[in-house]
């Protein structure tokens, strides 16, 4: 994302040779007043020696703080920009910005989040590194990109009056006490994932995947719960995992789907390819759920309509982004239509809900399925008759 800050904030009432750091306030009539702190550091690298951190915000909007380097080279996005931070009270630890934005004539780099050496999993805000430079003595900046590298070094030396001058102390605590309880939060969210994660996998080590299944099942998992590589999650409020078998992959390759599900009932599906073995408790589960199906079904009298009928209603019901209970199907009827050849060729279902809703197959092609045939004497015989719902 580029950002255009207007000329008037970027203005720096300083000399280019000073090394303290300076303030001053200043305005006009379409900005609006601001106040503003800077300081003027030294570069490394020919024209890009005389770089400039600031500090400003605009009194018509006081909870935004602006935060930039100046002059530290010309950048551009996706050339793998990077920029680190040492200050000299902290020689061991090395800070990275992790979100920032550039202007578009890509001299200044607008600073959001640090990455947050002592705790990875969280990320810094910039008053966190506002206020450091009010703590330390110098502080030494290193911009690099696939082009090139600058080192900066910036004294720290009236920092703290400076930058009191544009954030007074109060008002910096308070956001350095929400910048901590955002961390905290954080953190507890991580615990609460990793409890969950732990849940999860206990519930998928009885599912008797083959093993490298379940390996790669549990990295997805982790992956969408921001436990990866990742800290931010795919999918919120998990309270459990689901494994369905069913249709031709689960009956020729064992081949299920797994979906995380969440607190109002919606399901969020892992695709990839997850094997169970032969006698893993989703047969057992399919068998009871199929039986159930099929008593719904045993006015149909025919036992090969009746499984072909339960086969499509459950693949209806387990659908990751529409499917229901079964325990909530109150009717099911089907209409039969395209006679030829002395068979009906299609087959739509109509399932009713206990909420009054209507779930349809719209064709189940129940002579191509291989499995069923049905003349017009048979559908007669079982209590229907042609494109009627019974």
């Amino acid at each position: 994302m580029k950002k255009l800050l207007s000329l008037s904030a970027l203005l720096i009432t300083l000399t280019l040779t000073a090394q303290s750091w300076t303030f001053s306030k200043g305005g006009n009539a379409f900005d609006g007043t601001y106040k503003t702190s800077s300081v003027v550091g030294k570069g490394t690298e020919y024209p890009y020696k005389t770089p400039s951190i600031v500090i400003n915000k605009f009194d018509n909007d006081k909870d935004k703080i602006n935060f930039y380097l100046n002059g530290a080279g010309y950048h551009q996005d996706d050339t793998g920009l990077s920029i680190k931070w040492v200050f000299d009270n902290e020689p061991q630890t090395i800070y990275s910005s992790y979100s920032w934005s550039l202007s578009e004539d890509g001299k200044i780099i607008f600073f959001y989040s640090f990455n947050n050496p002592n705790e990875k999993s969280t990320k810094l805000e910039k008053i966190d590194i506002i206020d450091k430079l009010t703590k330390a003595n110098k502080v030494s900046i290193r911009v690099n990109d696939n082009y090139g590298s600058n080192d900066l070094v910036f004294s720290l030396s009236g920092s703290t009056k400076a930058i009191n001058y544009v954030i007074p102390p109060n008002e910096r605590e308070k956001l350095l006490i929400a910048a901590s309880e955002k961390r905290k939060q954080v953190i507890e969210d991580k615990k609460n994932k990793e409890i969950l994660f732990e849940s999860l996998s206990d519930r998928l080590n009885l599912e008797m995947f083959e093993e490298n299944s379940l390996i790669k099942l549990k990295e997805k998992i982790k992956e969408d719960l921001g436990l990866g590589k990742y800290s931010f999650s795919l999918v919120d409020n998990v309270v459990d995992v689901e494994v369905i078998g069913d249709g031709y992959s689960f009956d020729k390759y064992r081949e299920v789907r797994v979906s995380l599900v969440k607190q109002d009932g919606t399901k969020r599906l892992i695709s990839g390819d997850w094997i169970v073995m032969e006698g893993a408790p989703v047969y057992k589960r399919n068998n009871e759920v199929k039986e159930t199906v099929k008593s719904l079904l045993l006015k149909y009298k025919n036992e090969n309509l009746i499984e072909h009928l339960a086969d499509k209603v459950l693949e209806k019901a387990n659908r990751s982004y529409d499917g229901f209970s079964i325990s909530s199907i109150n009717d099911i009827k089907i209409i039969l239509s395209n006679f030829s050849y002395g068979t009906f060729w299609d087959c739509k279902i109509n399932i009713y809900l206990d909420d009054g809703s209507l779930q349809t197959v719209d064709n189940t092609y129940i002579y191509s399925s291989g499995k069923v045939t049905i003349s017009e004497n048979e559908l007669k015989s079982i209590g229907g008759e042609r494109d009627v719902e019974f």
